[in-house]
């Protein structure tokens, strides 16, 4: 994540914006001192990042006073609220995360939120507002039993033993050979030096759709996940005419009891390499994404970036190392919630900040009985 951040051109790629609505009679002080206390409990929120003597290293301040910006506006200013809120953060200076309260009636506010991708993931997100809510209603939260700095020394000591070598031989011998790099056809050419600028396109699947892709997964005993990321080596297949395709999917990280209410950086990459050669059956190549993504999940701790730099790859500046599509599925962890006769919930935007980090990445959330796309790409 350092090393992306200071790649020309990354502008805020890696920044991780959320808008939540809460509606009901909202006590703003209250609210802001629930947002200083997470703040208080979670040092990823304010470590800093800076080089000395080649490393890099996290510097953590005791106390942070977290500054929380007001203001009233209407509803059709809400758009360019957000595009202005979202802006660049500097690594070297905490907090890297900040927020913003909009008032738009008497009973209902805006609160807007961004962290940098270094001190959070997807389900930190959801984390901070389960515990502002929490804080807000008057509850004692339990002490964390570790730190993130603990995780992180847990991590490199576990990075020296036989463990890791054999998950790093597993990766090594996944990836031997020709690596492919996976050509769709694309409307411009691509430029010498990558680009960040993107834009989105959203669809749903609906119930009938959702409720066969149930029944395909459980007659092949499989996930849902594994059938759509096989239906989506299919897709880049029949467009690149390509039989090996590489798509990057990113892990949790969360394997320890300890870490699962902590704020941080826990996500990695597995490389998921599969052959969609058109002479299979679509159950049988169904079965062969089962039996890598299993592979793949008891080797995850092994992480990309040591595997990208193992494999020397001459590095392309128009591409991502490995890949340039993401397959993400996740279980929409910014959920509604209610506490103290309130509601806070996901306020849909329609609006983007036009980036995107990979020339296409399938982002998609899992409800009752649909699945939510949102496809982002390279303009």
């Amino acid at each position: 994540m350092y090393v992306l951040h200071q790649l020309e051109g990354t502008g805020i790629s890696y920044n991780m914006p959320g808008m939540m609505v809460i509606e009901g009679a909202l006590d703003k002080d209250r609210f802001k001192r629930a947002l200083q206390e997470v703040m208080n409990r979670h040092e990823s929120l304010r470590t800093s990042y800076r080089v000395v003597q080649d490393q890099i290293v996290q510097s953590i301040q005791e106390h942070v006073e977290f500054d929380m910006e007001y203001m009233q506006a209407q509803q059709q200013e809400i758009s360019e609220i957000f595009q202005s809120f979202v802006r660049p953060f500097d690594l070297v200076v905490s907090p890297l995360c900040r927020s913003r309260l909009v008032k738009l009636e008497e009973e209902r506010h805006l609160f807007l939120f961004d962290v940098h991708h270094i001190a959070s993931d997807g389900t930190s997100i959801g984390i901070i507002l389960r515990e502002i809510a929490d804080i807000y209603e008057g509850k004692q939260l339990p002490q964390l039993p570790i730190t993130y700095k603990d995780f992180s020394s847990w991590q490199n000591e576990f990075f020296l033993t036989d463990a890791i070598k054999k998950q790093e031989e597993y990766w090594l011998n996944r990836f031997a050979g020709e690596i492919p790099v996976v050509n769709v056809p694309t409307d411009y050419t691509r430029p010498a030096v990558k680009s960040f600028d993107g834009d989105q396109f959203m669809m749903r699947t609906g119930k009938e759709i959702f409720d066969g892709l149930q029944k395909i997964a459980a007659r092949a005993g499989t996930s849902r996940y594994m059938v759509l990321l096989a239906a989506y080596n299919v897709l880049l297949s029949k467009y690149s005419e390509q039989e090996d395709i590489i798509v990057g999917t990113p892990i949790a990280g969360r394997s320890h009891a300890d870490v699962e209410n902590m704020v941080g950086m826990f996500v990695n990459t597995l490389a998921m390499r599969n052959k969609p050669v058109g002479n299979k059956t679509f159950q049988d190549f169904l079965k062969e994404v089962r039996q890598n993504a299993l592979q793949a999940y008891e080797n995850q701790d092994y992480p990309f970036d040591e595997l990208v730099e193992k494999w020397h790859l001459e590095r392309d500046p128009s591409r991502n190392p490995l890949f340039d599509t993401m397959f993400i599925l996740q279980n929409g962890d910014v959920e509604t919630r209610v506490f103290d006769q309130l509601v806070m919930r996901p306020y849909e935007q329609g609006d983007t900040l036009g980036v995107s980090k990979f020339d296409m990445a399938f982002h998609m959330t899992e409800g009752q009985d649909e699945i939510v796309f949102r496809i982002e790409y390279s303009t």
